[in-house]
């Protein structure tokens, strides 16, 4: 596989990830998350972005989610770099 393919599949990956587990928060991201609406046109995001974005975390649990998420992000992208 050539490098930039690598990229893209480590790129969706993560995304399909980042739904999953936001998919599994449910209504708990409200209870752990701190989220903040953009106010200027520059920092505006796009519905999938707004819902993929959890937050950030504002109790332990939810900073433990987000050292989760990247550990289980990180070793995605390590297998794909290393056996493909």
């Amino acid at each position: 596989m050539t490098p930039a393919g690598k990229i893209f599949l480590c790129l969706l990956l993560s995304l399909a990830t980042a739904m999953v587990i936001r998919a599994l928060l449910g209504e708990k991201r409200d209870l752990w998350f701190e989220r903040k609406v953009p106010k200027s046109f520059i920092t505006l995001r796009t519905k999938l972005s707004m819902y993929v974005a959890i937050g950030t975390p504002k109790t332990f649990k939810g900073a433990l989610v987000v050292a989760f998420l990247l550990a289980l992000v990180a070793l995605e992208c390590t297998a794909v770099c290393f056996f493909l």
